[in-house]
């Protein structure tokens, strides 16, 4: 039978076919390194379903069901810095944070807003819940009921490896006020990885309808290192127009 899995960079398309084919690689990373077609499961990222259901004798697709801002933060560091930068370049981000502040919202909108898209336009009937992925139980649902194969030690260990690379935060928890936006980013996050402080912002803004014309404040405001103190400056410079 031959499965197609439709997905977005981030969305752990090929961690999922790693489990499914049983490959126990020796570096579950943030890039798998096997070819997108293998055993009739095809990867893709294109989206059209009615060429699929065409082609494929299954069809599945990713999709959040909550965690969206994860699937963000996946796809900055798999595609953002392992395609265009790199994790040296990153490491340098405060010689320059008013380049990168820009450079991750801007990614940050830019996903977030197809995700959501996605989300509310996906006409796919059988979905598979991001948000479960690392969920033993529900692999072992999705190996049965779409593969009839076993759940076995080599599928957890894939599991488990790949699980310590994840972020272990909940970057979509149901809160409007910036100060519980920043508890779950501690100041090693802000310090490492500019893409925090513009995630803060942008959920920030998101939560409180506000949009960036709605700012009284600048991006002279970032020529400073970001910080918790920053952040929750910026936060009360914000009018509805």
């Amino acid at each position: 039978m031959k499965t197609v899995i439709v997905f977005r960079e981030g969305q752990s398309g090929h961690y999922l076919k790693s489990v499914i084919l049983n490959n126990a690689l020796t570096n579950v990373g943030f890039r798998m390194t096997e070819q997108y077609q293998e055993n009739n499961i095809i990867l893709t990222h294109d989206n059209d379903y009615e060429l699929h259901k065409i082609k494929f004798d299954r069809v599945l697709r990713i999709l959040p069901t909550k965690q969206i801002y994860l699937a963000v933060y996946n796809n900055f560091m798999k595609k953002l810095i392992v395609e265009e930068y790199s994790t040296a370049v990153l490491n340098n981000w405060q010689s320059d944070p008013v380049y990168w502040h820009d450079r991750c919202y801007y990614n940050i909108v830019e996903y977030h807003n197809l995700i959501t898209q996605d989300i509310q336009t996906n006409s796919y009937p059988t979905i598979i819940n991001f948000d479960q992925l690392l969920n033993k139980d529900y692999l072992t649902d999705i190996l049965t009921r779409y593969f009839q194969v076993e759940y076995d030690n080599d599928r957890e260990a894939i599991r488990k490896a790949y699980k310590e690379l994840q972020l272990p935060k909940d970057l979509d928890q149901n809160v409007n006020n910036m100060q519980d936006i920043i508890s779950v980013v501690d100041d090693d996050l802000l310090a490492k990885n500019p893409w925090f402080f513009s995630y803060c912002l942008h959920k920030y803004e998101q939560a409180n309808n506000f949009m960036p014309k709605d700012r009284r404040w600048s991006i002279d405001n970032m020529h400073q290192v970001p910080t918790r103190q920053l952040l929750v400056s910026l936060a009360d410079q914000y009018t509805l127009d």
